[in-house]
């Protein structure tokens, strides 16, 4: 819902509307809907609406409170603002709107940001203006499901954004540590430090305050490790199985019905998973009506079943057709709204294209299923950890004992690992974030006895922080490029809770049955699936994970040409002869993440429009299948105008 924008100068300096206008239309896909502004002396709000809750005009922003103390601009629904607009009630506080953003800020102005941030059940990112003690508070929800960045290139001023598009100057440069690291292929879109030097993103959790000057005064309101409970996963372990995938489904649903309050169309996208198949059977019980949409990605379709999904519940399936063509027409487009490279995740263009189609059919909210394969392990690799770890002791064990009795030839033969510098060079360009991470979540579960169930609840934290918040920004940048709010139930507070304290049984579960070749023996977020097979065919609650594949880049040929002159070529330092060196005898997943890093180069850093990226890309970048370049027509965005960057 939404996108903000805005400005806090320092000086005597009047802040000019037209900024703020100039920087809101960078945003304009976020809040089709309505726009506002806000000006004061010290401060400037812009706020681009998508009207979920509350259709008229007495839920537009920026708002400023009846004390006329706080005005807020805000991106975000908050699920129990019913109850909270009660307490309001009850203190003689009265509410003329029926949506919750007056809520929020009548709650900020009563209880204070800090107290009212505790009491939240939703997700959100705003901006808080103070005009008694001239604060400005900056502050995103514990998932950072939705964006806020911020620069202090000025020493005079502060200038934030829901997208990073509109923080960019013409002198903006990259940040080599970041970009570095998503060439390597981790993801960008997390942590501190963004892609753009001196540009900063407001972490999950965390409230930034500017008071004085343009020195931000950060902290962290709220911490995925707090949701880890000695007394509950004491408790939980004492259950039985069924107890606990009752609780499951009990929490489940509470979030569903949660996420099912809109004034605006919802609908589910169905990627053939567990996840989303479980949510739609759910969903889809209190809203018989709600539509369903695929995405059927060539050469990784899993159309059929979603079409079983469809066929079980009798519900209407949008699908939506990718092709490898497709997928090269929506590359600028994608990359622009994602204000990043898609290398992390190439997965972005199907999700933008099903968007896309959803929007066209007058949706405005989505229900997916991010957050289960991180709350409830459900990633292969997660699944053999144990195995994984068994093995690793059993070499380790081995090699000592060859090394006591033959040193010389078992450092021939059975070397002992060595610090691994390339590793660690990776690990220096993402700043330690992971590691960091992983010492929180580690001395967060201190106290579990047993060190299974302490590694699973280690794994789960980790994997919530750095790896489900790309998938986050991923769902929300592509599916607000057409002006649709994505939802997660998976990411309710209570069932949240809850999957960080069930005991590892119910996760990972020993079988001597073989559901997915990848991890024998092994079921992954076993409790999910016992819950899906209430509602689904067994075939679906037991399908292995797909995880939205995407394998375009094994069928991509690259012409050296679109790189000769560009941005990577430049940054890297390589020759023409380098180049087509590099294009002949590298694999198609590093030409990918060249090609990928090239189109966002060529969008952000050359400040080219995404039409003439498309044509360039389509004139140097042919199909394995094709013996003439891409010459597909680029579907124009109805309604949603993609501007150049100026």
């Amino acid at each position: 819902m939404c996108g903000l924008v805005g400005i806090r100068r320092f000086t005597a300096d009047p802040i000019d509307p037209r900024e703020l206008v100039t920087m809101r239309k960078g945003i304009r896909h976020r809040g089709p809907d309505d726009w506002g502004l806000y000006v004061d002396d010290e401060i400037g709000l812009g706020h681009a609406r998508l009207a979920i809750l509350d259709l008229s005009r007495h839920a537009s922003q920026p708002m400023t409170s009846r004390c006329g103390r706080y005005t807020i601009a805000y991106n975000g629904e908050i699920y129990n603002f019913k109850g909270l607009r009660e307490q309001l009630i009850e203190r003689g506080i009265k509410i003329t709107s029926s949506g919750d953003t007056e809520v929020l800020l009548e709650y900020f102005a009563a209880f204070g940001v800090e107290d009212a941030l505790q009491t939240l059940e939703g997700f959100f990112a705003f901006a808080l203006w103070d005009r008694k003690t001239k604060r400005l508070t900056l502050a995103r929800d514990r998932h950072g499901i939705k964006p806020l960045y911020y620069t202090t290139d000025s020493e005079h001023e502060v200038r934030f954004a829901s997208e990073v598009k509109v923080l960019l100057k013409g002198d903006t440069q990259p940040d080599a540590c970041t970009l570095n690291a998503a060439m390597l292929g981790q993801g960008c879109t997390w942590g501190q430090h963004t892609l753009y030097r001196g540009i900063l993103r407001v972490q999950p959790g965390e409230v930034v305050v500017f008071h004085e000057s343009n020195i931000p005064q950060r902290h962290r309101f709220i911490r995925l490790t707090d949701f880890v409970d000695r007394e509950l996963h004491e408790q939980l372990s004492s259950e039985s199985d069924e107890v606990l995938v009752d609780r499951v489904e009990e929490a489940l649903q509470k979030s569903i019905d949660m996420r099912l309050i809109s004034d605006a169309p919802l609908a589910c996208l169905a990627s053939g998973g567990v996840d989303s198949s479980l949510i739609a059977a759910m969903a889809r019980r209190r809203n018989p009506d709600m539509l369903l949409y695929h995405a059927d990605v060539a050469g990784d379709s899993e159309r059929v079943h979603a079409e079983s999904l469809a066929a079980h519940l009798n519900a209407d399936l949008r699908v939506v057709a990718v092709s490898d063509e497709r997928f090269l027409d929506h590359l600028p487009a994608v990359t622009f709204h994602n204000d990043a490279p898609v290398i992390y995740h190439p997965n972005s263009v199907p999700f933008y294209a099903v968007s896309q189609r959803a929007s066209h059919d007058g949706i405005k909210v989505i229900l997916t299923g991010e957050g289960s394969d991180e709350y409830f392990m459900g990633y292969p690799g997660t699944a053999l950890m144990h195995y994984i770890s068994a093995y690793r002791r059993t070499l380790k064990g081995f090699q000592d004992f060859a090394h006591w009795c033959f040193p010389r030839a078992a450092q021939l033969l059975v070397p002992r690992r060595t610090e691994n510098r390339a590793e660690l060079l990776r690990r220096l360009l993402f700043r330690f974030d992971e590691e960091l991470v992983n010492l929180d979540s580690e001395a967060a579960v201190g106290h579990v006895v047993g060190t299974r169930d302490r590694k699973e609840q280690i794994t789960s934290l980790c994997l919530t922080q750095p790896h489900l918040t790309t998938l986050l920004h991923r769902n929300d940048r592509l599916a607000m490029a057409w002006g649709i709010e994505s939802r997660f139930p998976f990411l309710g507070h209570d069932l949240a809770r809850l999957a960080v304290n069930l005991p590892g049984r119910v996760k990972l579960r020993r079988t001597w049955a073989v559901q997915d070749r990848r991890h024998p023996f092994v079921t992954d977020k076993w409790c999910v699936r016992k819950l899906a097979e209430r509602y689904l065919p067994k075939h679906l609650a037991r399908r292995p994970k797909k995880g939205f594949p995407v394998s375009i880049a094994s069928r991509l040929e690259v012409s050296g040409e679109f790189f000769y002159d560009g941005f990577m070529a430049d940054w890297y330092g390589l020759s023409r002869r380098a180049i087509d060196h590099l294009l002949g005898h590298s694999t198609p997943g590093w030409i990918s993440h060249l090609l990928f890093a090239e189109v966002w180069a060529q969008l952000f850093m050359m400040r080219r429009s995404i039409e003439e990226v498309g044509r360039y890309l389509r004139c140097n970048v042919r199909l394995q299948s094709t013996s003439t370049p891409h010459i597909a027509k680029i579907e124009p965005t109805v309604n949603r105008p993609q501007p150049a960057l100026t």
